[in-house]
């Protein structure tokens, strides 16, 4: 058997818009199947766990009979071939390298990430989330289809179960992009040679900032930035001049699966699906239901998919067929009910034209075609020298104009624009895409070698900022955590605007009335102030600690809280210097007769209280984990209840 033949088992060629499915198959090849499945997945499981019963089960309902005909088709098990296995291996140690796999970890960039896996984890669902400055608990909103599959797991075995649910989902979504992405090579060595391609695709950033500051000073901030004690920030992508008020980046296929996989996962699938399947009527069919359940995943990745969905229908014999029913009466209200969810309470980022940001427009100038030529348009031009058809694909000149646009707007912050790096994950896989087959396929012609090698020279400066990237996690975070021992928590510890980005401020009638009630009140313990590895509750005055895993009862947990009063002068004057006052207390790891975990309570002062700071203390003497709770009052001993 040869190697076409089994890509064949997995689908079939890729170069052709529809595959090579038997003659006469209807059916989509398995891989695409299996993409697509990924994608609608944590839909159906947002829509059976979070909403009443008589909402979730017939709009789940819908959803498989909308998917059906798509999906539909023979699942036999077969012996994966060998380029399969070789590809998912490939996938596996892609994502060993970044957060997701779970050996490597970056502090600040995934807090926010752990904290929604562990409040998912650990609180009911809906989750809302424990804010005691609102009148009512916000719900968590948030694209969360990343994020369903594995704290479904954890909410069946435990927190634990975070540390193996997530590297599995993460690497069955990578596998499958691979997959796709390989699909329809001739030999197992121009498929590697392709994924190789796109794990270390990138814009030349080494060359803009060789040509802003030189290259000695290049190279000695690379190298300065590699070493672990470094102090100054560590971001990732290279440092932009003080003159430049805007970081104008495209991030890499690597770094954007190391910071966002709820971004590149998505992107990538739908990408491809698009770009194999663009003729083929059952995917048509149900294309507006794939693209509806990206907005779970990535509102504005969304934006950039549904140009390329434009796109998709230009000289397309089959378009008409995107006009289903599954289209208008899955899809749409799919969509809507999304739009409801993730609206609930937007925050008023910073928003604005470039041009705005700008002084000199000879430096706009300069930044702007720095970007232009550095990122894609040496490329595309290279491209164009190889072979002219690519450039007139629809999809790939609808990618090119979403690079060229893309910079002009910011939205989030000037020096961190969510639009313009959200926005363009599709193009750069389109890119990648094209790339990868003008150097793993070798073309005839005169031209065609020299092309390929300054191609190949592109793609090797493109190359060293994922390097840069990869040396970044491997020597500055050479540590795991485990999830079951954090205590990280959306609104207890990230920042204000975090927080405030991922919790509806006021859930909509129309959207509360479908979801499923949630009381974070438990009569046995109080009111929850503090969501972590330990809740904290509030009950009659004390404060009450419950801890899930007890452990060996010969090892009592020492805590404390940092009470801080309303008014400063209600602490005695020996405390008023420290403007708290501190209480500390032992949780005897003895499991609570109710089988509900470990149980301790402390009693508060009796004066108002504005702010507790909780942590448990550490081997050490310091804190091993904090948090924190923000209330309007705590009742006095003569006021009990709230």
């Amino acid at each position: 058997m040869t190697v076409r033949e089994r890509f064949g088992r997995l689908g079939g060629s890729g170069n052709a818009p529809g595959g090579d499915a038997p003659s006469g198959s209807r059916e989509l090849p398995l891989v695409h199947r299996l993409a697509m499945a990924y994608l609608l997945a944590p839909v159906a499981i947002w829509l059976l766990g979070w909403f009443h019963w008589w909402v979730g089960v017939p709009a789940t309902a819908l959803l498989a009979v909308g998917a059906w005909k798509a999906l539909s088709g023979s699942w036999r098990w077969r012996r994966p071939s060998r380029t399969t296995v070789v590809l998912a291996v490939a996938a596996a140690a892609w994502i060993m390298t970044t957060p997701a796999g779970g050996v490597f970890t970056i502090a600040d960039d995934w807090l926010a990430h752990r904290a929604i896996l562990l409040d998912m984890s650990r609180g009911g669902w809906p989750t809302y989330l424990v804010d005691h400055l609102r009148d009512a608990p916000p719900l968590l909103r948030y694209y969360l289809g990343w994020y369903m599959v594995p704290t479904l797991a954890a909410r069946w075995l435990g927190p634990w179960a975070l540390n193996w649910a997530v590297p599995l989902w993460t690497w069955c979504g990578t596998a499958l992009v691979v997959l796709l992405f390989a699909r329809g090579l001739p030999t197992l060595r121009a498929a590697l040679l392709a994924v190789v391609v796109f794990v270390f695709f990138s814009g030349m950033d080494i060359v803009e900032l060789a040509l802003r500051e030189g290259v000695p000073e290049a190279v000695g901030m690379i190298r300065d930035r590699m070493d672990p004690a470094w102090p100054g920030d560590r971001r990732f992508g290279f440092v932009r001049t003080a003159s430049s008020p805007m970081f104008l980046d495209y991030q890499s296929n690597t770094l954007t699966l190391m910071l966002t996989p709820l971004h590149f996962l998505p992107a990538g699938l739908a990408t491809l699906l698009m770009i194999q399947l663009r003729e083929r009527r059952r995917f048509l069919q149900a294309s507006g239901i794939v693209l509806a359940a990206c907005l779970f995943w990535s509102s504005l990745l969304s934006t950039g998919l549904l140009v390329l969905a434009v796109a998709m229908l230009a000289k397309n014999r089959n378009a008409l067929h995107v006009a289903s029913w599954r289209n208008v009466f899955v899809a749409v209200p799919l969509a809507a009910l999304l739009a409801l969810y993730l609206t609930s309470g937007p925050i008023d980022f910073e928003r604005g034209w470039l041009w705005e940001l700008y002084d000199d427009r000879i430096q706009l100038a300069s930044d702007v075609l720095l970007l232009y030529a550095t990122g894609f348009v040496v490329l595309a031009a290279l491209l164009w020298r190889l072979d002219p058809r690519t450039v007139r694909d629809p999809l790939f000149v609808a990618a090119f104009a979403m690079l060229l646009v893309a910079p002009w707007y910011y939205y989030g912050t000037p020096r961190f624009s969510e639009w313009s790096v959200r926005f363009v994950v599709p193009a750069v896989v389109i890119l990648a895409y094209h790339t990868a087959r003008a150097i793993a396929v070798r073309r005839p012609g005169a031209l065609a070698l020299p092309t390929r090698r300054a191609l190949l020279a592109v793609l090797a400066a493109g190359a060293v900022t994922v390097v840069w990237e990869l040396g970044q996690v491997m020597l500055q975070y050479p540590r795991p955590l485990r999830y079951e021992t954090l205590g990280v928590s959306l609104v207890t510890d990230t920042r204000p605007e975090i927080a405030g980005q991922r919790s509806a401020y006021a859930v909509p009638e129309r959207l509360a009335v479908l979801l499923r009630a949630r009381d974070l009140h438990e009569p046995d313990k109080g009111a929850l102030l503090i969501r972590s590895a330990y809740d904290v509750y509030l009950r009659d005055n004390r404060l009450v600690y419950v801890a899930r895993d007890c452990g060996p009862d010969d090892a009592p947990m020492r805590f404390y809280a940092d009470v801080y009063p309303a008014d400063p002068r209600d602490l005695s004057p020996g405390r008023a210097e420290s403007s708290h006052e501190r209480l500390a207390f032992s949780l005897v790891p003895r499991r609570h007769e109710k089988g509900d975990g470990c149980v301790v309570s402390v009693g508060l002062p009796t004066y108002e209280i504005a702010r507790i700071e909780t942590g448990r203390t550490a081997p050490s003497g310091g804190p091993s984990w904090e948090a924190e709770a923000h209330l309007k009052s705590v009742p006095s001993a003569s006021e009990p209840g709230r």
